[in-house]
């Protein structure tokens, strides 16, 4: 109960600390409402997420506020995929692994109409690693530029990143596990995200792969 207080605050702070209208509150409020009475355990990994991604953006010279949304609303697409499936630690077969696999493009069109640009990241957050997915991507509704859409891809490495050291730390179950050391935790990051080397040594001079 402790960390899920916890997180709770950390959201309240975030939302001061990047000014976040009530306007936004109110929408991002009611998506993150929405995922608690789905699965719980995705809630508490997407607010963990938005806290260490904004953290990693800063870090990286970039600014916090995409990366936050993101974090946040990463795994929305879960809101569409049987909590059966959600809540198995074992046993996941073929058929479930392409239902997983289909939450970029479910919390894409979840998000695209309210907020278009963390839509872009969603959608390729899981672009960064050995086995990408998805492998094409809907037809744009809101035209970003190259420019954004580069932007966007950057982000959604930041949140692969976030998002891989919060399974390292926490697992699918939502309980801590054992704290490795952070240069294990560097190894492994640079292991399955090579091309993002540079930022996950930055990342690591600066002390942010710790648990908290």
């Amino acid at each position: 109960m402790e960390q899920h207080t916890s997180l709770d605050d950390k959201l309240d702070f975030s939302i001061s600390e990047l000014s976040i209208d009530e306007r936004e509150q109110e929408k991002l409020g009611n998506l993150l409402l929405l995922l608690k009475y789905k699965h719980l355990p995705t809630l508490y990994h997407s607010l963990r997420v938005a806290e260490r991604g904004k953290r990693f953006a800063q870090a990286l010279g970039l600014n916090p506020k995409p990366a936050w949304y993101a974090g946040n609303l990463h795994d929305i697409g879960n809101m569409l995929i049987e909590k059966e499936i959600l809540d198995k630690s074992e046993g996941i077969n073929k058929l479930d692994l392409e239902r997983i696999h289909m939450h970029p493009v479910y919390g894409y069109y979840l998000l695209r109409d309210l907020f278009p640009f963390s839509a872009e990241i969603v959608l390729r957050h899981h672009t960064h690693q050995r086995n990408p997915y998805p492998i094409s991507f809907p037809e744009q509704k809101a035209k970003f530029s190259e420019k954004a859409l580069n932007q966007a891809t950057k982000y959604s490495a930041i949140i692969a990143l976030a998002e891989f050291c919060d399974s390292i730390y926490f697992g699918k179950r939502d309980s801590p596990k054992k704290e490795p050391s952070q240069r294990s935790v560097r190894y492994r990051l640079i292991e399955n995200f090579p091309k993002q080397e540079r930022d996950i040594r930055r990342l690591y001079k600066e002390g942010l792969l710790s648990k908290n």
